[in-house]
């Protein structure tokens, strides 16, 4: 009887054993499991994460773009508001200057010898063009000195007045006066205006 007793033995599964391959236990596959799980978090992890940053970027650019949009309006209206506060000043500083004329009349003759000292000392004659109402309190004032001769010009602002020889002229107007003080004090980008 022993040899009716022989252990038997399972037939050999095709492709297992007949290449090398070893049976693994239930705590191996357990393991192998796990470290496929982590390997595969890992990798969405970093692909995640490498996604999110490229998001990040495409949606910073998107609110950078719409900044830019909100902020161009602020900017277009920080120039206009220059603009305005330039004119509404050199406005304001022209009836200052008209006021000022009406109260002391001095002041026009104080402005045509201003003008005459900024040309050559060898002038001889010498033509002033002003206001009407300016040109008749120079009048009274010069009296008959030939050298100055005064052409009435109602275009000219009171208070200012050109003067001029053959070789050269002097622009005493109120309002290139105005616009050298604006673009002083706005940094010279306007003279001019």
């Amino acid at each position: 009887m022993s040899e009716e007793f022989a252990a038997w033995q399972l037939p050999p599964i095709a492709g297992d054993n007949a290449r090398g391959a070893t049976l693994r236990t239930a705590r191996q596959l357990e393991e192998l499991q796990e470290q496929a799980w982590t390997e595969a978090f890992e990798q969405g992890k970093q692909e995640g994460y490498a996604a999110g940053i490229q998001s990040a970027k495409v949606d910073a650019a998107h609110i950078v773009s719409i900044l830019d949009l909100l902020k161009a309006p602020l900017d277009e209206l920080d120039e206009t508001v220059v603009q305005q506060l330039a004119s509404l000043s050199t406005l304001i500083a022209a009836h200052i200057v008209r006021r000022e004329v009406r109260q002391d009349p001095q002041q026009i003759i104080a402005v045509a010898h201003e003008a005459v000292r900024a040309l050559p000392l060898s002038s001889r004659e010498i033509q002033i063009r002003l206001h009407p109402e300016d040109a008749a309190i120079l009048r009274e004032h010069i009296g008959t000195d030939s050298r100055w001769k005064l052409e009435e010009d109602p275009t000219l602002t009171r208070g200012g007045l050109s003067v001029s020889i053959e070789q050269s002229n002097v622009d005493m107007r109120v309002e290139r006066r105005i616009g050298e003080i604006a673009a002083a004090i706005l940094g010279g980008e306007r003279t001019g205006e």
